[in-house]
Formats: C-alpha cells, sequence, structure tokens
C-alpha cells in the first residue's frame, strides 16, 4: 500500500516582546536599597552639620588671653561712662588740702621759743575730680594692656610675672586710696603723698614677688618681698583708719556711711589682692597664671564699682 504523507505547513514564528514586571521581592529590594540610600544620605549630612558646628564652636572657643582683652576693654567702656556720669550727677563735695608744718608758739610767754603744731591750707579740690582722674586713669591703663603693650602684655603674662600691670595699677590703686583717704579726715598733702607712695611701693613688692617666684619648675618659694607688701599695703591703710578712730572717739563724732564703706572697700581690695598673689604662687603647679590675672583685674572691677556706686549714693543730683 502506498502511504501519503502530508506536508506541514512551514509555521512562521513570532517572538512577542514581553516586559517583565517587577515582582513584589524585587520592587521590596528596590525600595529598600532607596531606603537606604536616603538612610546614607541623611547620616551624611548630618555628619557635615556637626562637623561643621563643631568647626564653629572650635572657631568661637575664646582663649584666655582673649578673656583678659575683653576685660581691659569694658574697663575702658565702663571708666569713660562712670566719668562722665560722676560730671553729671554728682554733686560738688569741696575738700581743703591742708600742709602742716611746725611753727612759733605766740601765744607762750617764755625766753625759750615754744614751737607747735600749724597747718596751712594749700588749695581746695572737687572730690568728683579725683573720682574722674581715677577712672580715666583705669580707662587709659586698661587701654594700653590691651592695645599698644598688649605683645608685651602678653609675654609677662605667660612668663608669669605681670610687671607692667602692676606698675600702672600701682598708680591707679595710689590715687584712689589717697582719694579714700581725703573721704576720711586725712588732709595733710604730705600724709597723702606717702600714703600713695606706700600703695606703689606695695605694687613693686608684689612685682618682685612674682619674679623671684617665676618658674614651675622652682620649689623653693621666697617670701621676703610678699611680707614687704603685707606691710606696706597696712601702712598705707593705717591714716584712714586712725583718721575714723580718732574722730569717733576723741572726737565724739561718727562719719557718715559712706565714709565707713569707701574704708571698708579699700580694705577687702587689699586683702583680696594679696591672697590672689600667694594663691598664684602656691597652685602654680595647678592653674596657669593667666588665671590669677583674670581675677586681679575682677578685683580691680570690683572695687572701682563700689567706689562709685557708695559716692553716687551720697551724693547724687
Amino acid at each position: 500500500m502506498a502511504t501519503t504523507t502530508a506536508k506541514r505547513k512551514p509555521v512562521k514564528k513570532t517572538v512577542k516582546s514581553v516586559t517583565k514586571k517587577p515582582t513584589t521581592k524585587s520592587a521590596s529590594s528596590a525600595k529598600k536599597t532607596t531606603s537606604k540610600k536616603i538612610t546614607i544620605t541623611k547620616t551624611s549630612t548630618k555628619k557635615t552639620a556637626f562637623s561643621k558646628k563643631s568647626s564653629v564652636a572650635k572657631r568661637t572657643l575664646v582663649t584666655p588671653f582673649e578673656k583678659i582683652r575683653g576685660l581691659h576693654f569694658s574697663n575702658v567702656f565702663s571708666g569713660v561712662v562712670l566719668a562722665v556720669l560722676t560730671l553729671v550727677f554728682v554733686n560738688p563735695q569741696i575738700k581743703e588740702l591742708l600742709l602742716g608744718y611746725q611753727a612759733r608758739d605766740s601765744f607762750v610767754n617764755s625766753d625759750v621759743v615754744n614751737l607747735g603744731s600749724a597747718s596751712e591750707v594749700l588749695f581746695s579740690i572737687d572730690i568728683r575730680y579725683i573720682l574722674v582722674v581715677f577712672l580715666g586713669l583705669t580707662a587709659l591703663v586698661s587701654l594700653l594692656l590691651a592695645t599698644k603693650l598688649l605683645t608685651r602684655y602678653e609675654n609677662t603674662v605667660k612668663a608669669g610675672i605681670s610687671g607692667m600691670r602692676w606698675l600702672l595699677y600701682g598708680i591707679v590703686s595710689a590715687v584712689v586710696v589717697d582719694f579714700v583717704s581725703l573721704m576720711a579726715g586725712v588732709s595733710d598733702l604730705m600724709t597723702l603723698k606717702a600714703v600713695g607712695g606706700l600703695v606703689i611701693l606695695g605694687a613693686l613688692f608684689a612685682w618682685m614677688f612674682e619674679r623671684e617666684n617665676a618658674g614651675k619648675e622652682k620649689k623653693t618659694t621666697h617670701k621676703l618681698a610678699f611680707y614687704s607688701a603685707i606691710l606696706a599695703s597696712v601702712l598705707a591703710v593705717i591714716p584712714m583708719l586712725v583718721s575714723l578712730i580718732a574722730t569717733s572717739v576723741i572726737g565724739a563724732q561718727r562719719f557718715s556711711w559712706y565714709v565707713y564703706a569707701l574704708v571698708a572697700v579699700i580694705i577687702f581690695g587689699s586683702v583680696a589682692t594679696l591672697l590672689t598673689m600667694k594663691s598664684s604662687i602656691n597652685n602654680k603647679d595647678k592653674y596657669e597664671y593667666v588665671t590669677f590675672e583674670q581675677r586681679y583685674i575682677r578685683i580691680d572691677q570690683i572695687v572701682k564699682f563700689v567706689i562709685v556706686l557708695c559716692i553716687f549714693a551720697a551724693f547724687n543730683k
């Protein structure tokens, strides 16, 4: 038998382009990767922001010497402002400066010359001008230390010696101690000169004390200059204390409240300065000298502010 085979027709193959849809697993993995990228970018931005903040904080960090310079500039500003306010709002208060000397007592009938104490009024002065001079000198000294003499001043402070400040502030302190002595009844010109000289001498002894004991490698402390500074400070306040005691005991009179307040401020300033000077040597292994320099400036600021406050309260217009 004959078998017949049917011819197959050629089938055209058509390839359809099939775009695979992302499955749920691939979509979730894509979301995870994008979320990871977002978290990474967030953390990186946080790190950059934190680094920027830390760099800004480092830039704005104030050094101890910048603090000292800022204290001096505040001294300049407050000194000028308080001087102007003193001239405007404080009433004139006249004090007489006397010159004491020995003269023949003409009331004694004797062939022998008898000498007695006598005094002569040299001139009268308004206490406002003394206070203005004190405030002006304070502002001038602080301005010099913060500008023209800054480099030399910082070098001496780094070495543990503040000779420039001791000398300049010794002159300013001499003026203010003379001012308080005059308010306390010490009107003799020679006595006031001796008081001012003792204050400056005490400042020079303090500078010598720091110079002898500068440097952390020195273990022995030389205290002769320190005791000399204490002696000079005590002798400087004795005339005002004697005047206060003699007036109350012998004269049976009392000064006004502001005189006692001014004397107390001077004693406080002297004691605080001497204690800071002693601490700067005893604790030089713990603290840098710049820390004690800041204390000296703050003590001067407190003394100045309280003195002006007492004068304003007593003689305001």
